[in-house]
């Protein structure tokens, strides 16, 4: 090489700043340095070290205290760290010390759980555990492609090269736990996608056309547990069928109106709670229908799995909720059946009298109803009990109620002069029962005289 050419080389900026970081770390001097350059085997190992993108270069110092520079670790590479050794520490410090801090943003991203916020007690909706798949799978795949950077690559060979005992824990993220997370990912978010849809229209539409829903939604959900391998856990299908049953529970309460519920006509009210609970009954009919169907699937094919948890897991908030709309209905209704004792009138001698006696009972019940439809709190909340005390209440006056009307009416019987007056008295309170009687008994008759 001529020295022209030596000179050109030594001059580009990459060897300048190579030269001096090795200089400063081995406390070389220049000529040492520019010996070990300009040498023809070092000259081509330089360039294809700055072609390179992901290679090593290992320098040492001699016994005749010349630079020797190889692509492959030397015994005298030991002698370089116990010489320099605080400063080795150092950099192999801030090295571990990034890898741990990404290590650990790593790991809180693959420790991630849809159940979370169910365990937080936050009820959230199924749509939830459609977007926490999506951001896991864009958060997955961006970490792996970060793994395949070519820094990243050389930071792992780095650690692999000092015995780091970080190095096999971060080789296992890079090579089996990132890769196999986002194919669960992608696997998952792909087989819940067709969900969306429905769900919106579930949010969307009105709450008594909401029954019509349930068995798609259902059937969709069959089909993530038969077709998606890494869903068909018990866990996750239980935590997508509480967010469902959340969905529900957040619907009804907004089509019974919490802040109207109680003030609305008895009538009204009482159509609006058998609404809701006819679609309750319609999601555990149609859970139950796809419980026997996964069952008889499973007796038939090895693989298929059935829904074999506990249902309790699924619908403990679900039929509390149900429970409390059973316990509003059961109130407007008693509320609807004394509406009757307005028109209650009783002839006879002491016609009066009972009339009367039957009129202060119904301004009592109306009292005790204001002051159940004064209370302030939400009688929808599940975290209070302050509508079960009150309903609680509500039915030991009913039933002190039930009590003295029946002595009224008994007394309105014995009172009657003939079995003209009693079926008088029983025509006026029990009307539209005997009408259904009536109408059972010719719908009965018909059928036997066909």
């Amino acid at each position: 090489m001529s020295e022209e050419e030596e000179t050109a080389f030594s001059e580009d900026l990459r060897v300048q700043y190579l030269g001096e970081t090795v200089c400063r770390m081995l406390r070389l001097e220049t000529d040492t340095w520019e010996k070990c350059v300009n040498a023809e085997k070092n000259k081509i190992l330089f360039t294809t070290f700055f072609e390179t993108p992901i290679r090593l270069l290992f320098f040492s110092v001699t016994a005749s205290n010349t630079l020797a520079v190889s692509t492959e670790k030397q015994k005298s590479i030991s002698y370089l760290q116990t010489r320099h050794n605080s400063r080795n520490r150092a950099m192999i410090h801030a090295v571990e010390s990034m890898v741990i801090s990404w290590m650990h943003m790593i790991h809180k991203v693959l420790r991630a759980d849809s159940a979370e916020l169910i365990v937080k007690g936050l009820n959230p909706g199924p749509k939830a555990e459609l977007d926490f798949w999506r951001s896991r799978k864009t958060n997955i795949q961006s970490i792996y492609d970060q793994l395949q950077n070519p820094c990243v690559q050389k930071m792992i060979r780095i650690l692999e090269i000092i015995d780091s005992s970080y190095f096999p824990p971060f080789k296992l993220s890079f090579m089996c736990i990132c890769p196999s997370a986002l194919l669960e990912a992608r696997a998952i978010d792909l087989h819940l996608q067709p969900l969306g849809s429905l769900l919106s229209q579930l949010e969307e539409d009105e709450f008594s056309y909401i029954h019509t829903l349930i068995p798609p939604v259902f059937h969709l959900i069959f089909l993530v547990w038969i077709h998606c391998s890494f869903y068909s856990s018990p866990a996750r299908i239980v935590a997508l069928l509480q967010e469902l049953c959340n969905l529900l529970i957040q619907q009804a309460s907004s089509y019974l109106g919490v802040d109207e519920l109680m003030k609305e006509e008895t009538e009204d009210a009482l159509e609006k709670l058998q609404t809701v609970v006819g679609v309750f009954r319609c999601v555990r009919e149609t859970f139950k229908t796809y419980r026997q169907k996964l069952a008889a699937l499973a007796s038939h094919y090895s693989t298929a799995k059935c829904w074999d948890f506990p249902s309790a897991l699924v619908f403990t908030r679900f039929d509390g909720f149900l429970a409390r709309v059973l316990q509003l209905k059961a109130l407007f209704s008693t509320m609807l059946e004394f509406q009757r004792l307005e028109k209650l009138f009783f002839g006879g001698i002491r016609g009066r009298v009972y009339t009367e006696q039957v009129s202060c009972l119904h301004t009592e019940f109306l009292q005790l109803c204001k002051d159940m439809r004064d209370q302030e709190y939400n009688p929808l909340d599940l975290t209070s009990q302050d509508f079960e005390k009150d309903f609680s209440s509500f039915q030991e006056k009913v039933a002190d109620f039930d009590r003295r009307l029946s002595s009224i009416l008994c007394l309105a019987f014995q009172d009657c002069s003939g079995l003209e007056s009693v079926f008088k008295v029983m025509v006026e309170l029990f009307g539209e029962e005997l009408d259904s009687c009536k109408h059972l008994f010719d719908s009965h008759l018909e059928q036997y005289l066909v």
